[in-house]
């Protein structure tokens, strides 16, 4: 799983971390589906402590979730 830390200002920079979950548990969880344009035009977030680049596109839509549900765990 992965999990998408909260923020004070939707602008701050995404931080999220991988989880590792037993199967039995009963998680709510949402799924991402996204386009992941241009490989190109990267920005930056933090996983897990270590600072990696990811498309910009998938940045937009990091923020997008984080913004309307607060903290999110993806599967």
């Amino acid at each position: 799983m992965f999990r998408i830390s909260p923020a004070q200002n939707t602008a701050d920079n995404i931080e999220c971390e991988l989880l590792t979950i037993a199967l039995q548990t009963n998680l709510a969880y949402r799924v991402l589906s996204y386009t992941r344009g241009n490989a190109n035009e990267t920005t930056l977030i933090t996983l897990n402590d270590y600072v990696i680049f990811i498309t910009q596109n998938l940045e937009k839509a990091l923020h997008r979730l984080r913004s309307e549900l607060g903290f999110n765990i993806l599967g």
